[in-house]
């Protein structure tokens, strides 16, 4: 039944349940949605911080000064020349010897290189020659050899009279060489076969750098 004069409301249950203005509904919204964006925001530059970690520089060796011993180049026997002229017999005319040392610093290695010289003093000039190097250090990964603090040549010159190992100290105090073992004339074949020279170094110092 109407009663005159009194309108008839349309509004539902569920609108009189809501008590928050529609405005302010709208502005909860809002700040939740800016809220999430933000944790969301902070979550990602925090992952892009962790992956952009500059990676740790690799070690860097230090200086190195390596020392070597004394040595006997070539290890065993002698470094004999090969025959280069006449027949193998030198006898007893000399011969005339000639030996060069020099000691060979690489980025990466250490050798020692021999060359002998002996020539008979008459004909038919009987000749034995010939080089040969040796490798006597080699450097660790990742290192290279600078220097050496020792002199790098040294020559013998001399003619053989007898039969005998011919001893000699190094000819340059301040080169590595220590000693020289040298053979010319022998009772039997020479050039090619017994001809022949040994050396011993002085201990000595290779600086290392990093490389």
């Amino acid at each position: 039944m109407r009663f005159p004069g009194k309108p008839t409301s349309s509004r539902t249950d569920t609108d009189a349940v809501s008590t928050t203005p529609p405005r302010r509904r709208a502005r909860s919204v809002t700040a939740g949605i800016t809220l999430a964006v933000a944790v969301l925001g902070l979550s990602a530059m925090g992952a892009t911080t962790a992956s952009a970690a500059p990676a740790k520089a690799p070690a860097v060796l230090a200086d190195l000064d390596i020392g070597l011993p004394a040595l006997q180049v070539p290890p065993s026997s002698r470094f004999i020349p090969p025959l280069v002229r006449g027949d193998r017999e030198f006898n007893g005319h000399g011969p005339d010897v000639t030996v060069n040392a020099r000691l060979l610093a690489f980025s990466q290695s250490i050798d020692v290189s021999l060359f002998m010289n002996a020539v008979e003093t008459r004909s038919d000039w009987t000749t034995a020659s010939g080089s040969r190097s040796y490798r006597i250090y080699t450097a660790p990964p990742g290192m290279c050899i600078q220097s050496v603090n020792i002199g790098t040549f040294d020559s013998l010159q001399y003619r053989d009279t007898d039969h005998a190992v011919d001893v000699f100290s190094g000819q340059d105090p301040f080169s590595f060489v220590g000693r020289y073992e040298a053979v010319g004339d022998t009772s039997g074949d020479d050039a090619g076969v017994s001809t022949g020279v040994t050396i011993f170094t002085r201990p000595f110092t290779a600086h290392l750098v990093s490389c």
